[in-house]
């Protein structure tokens, strides 16, 4: 499985281009994280997703900011996490339950041309 922030997708191709690589510069992670804000560290072995919730109530929901699993199987895959809360003593374990379709194909440089130019249509 891969995961991936927002930062880390690719840019779709255009005719204008920023003339510096922001993906070779380092992330810099601001002092104060409003709710939503997704940190993602990873080394050789491990990936860690960090999602902060701000204030937790219940029944509250929290969005978050976007971030992608890349997955290459349609098995359903389960990932560990804690809950960290201030007026808790002891981090709350839980399971988030992934299930992904995959769906493989080839297509020809003159498709990937048509399906580039279709989105910049839309956009």
């Amino acid at each position: 499985m891969m995961v991936l922030d927002s930062s880390d997708v690719p840019e779709r191709p255009s005719q204008r281009t920023f003339p510096y690589n922001v993906a070779s510069l380092p992330k810099i992670r601001p002092v104060h994280r409003n709710p939503g804000g997704v940190d993602i560290d990873r080394d050789k072995h491990h990936c860690q997703i960090n999602i902060e919730c701000g204030n937790l109530q219940p029944g509250r929901k929290a969005w978050s900011e976007m971030f992608f699993l890349g997955v290459v199987a349609r098995e359903p895959m389960s990932l560990s996490g804690w809950l960290f809360a201030g007026n808790k003593s002891q981090p709350y374990e839980c399971t988030l339950s992934v299930s992904a379709r995959v769906a493989r194909r080839s297509i020809s440089v003159k498709e990937l041309v048509t399906l580039a130019e279709a989105a910049d249509e839309d956009d």
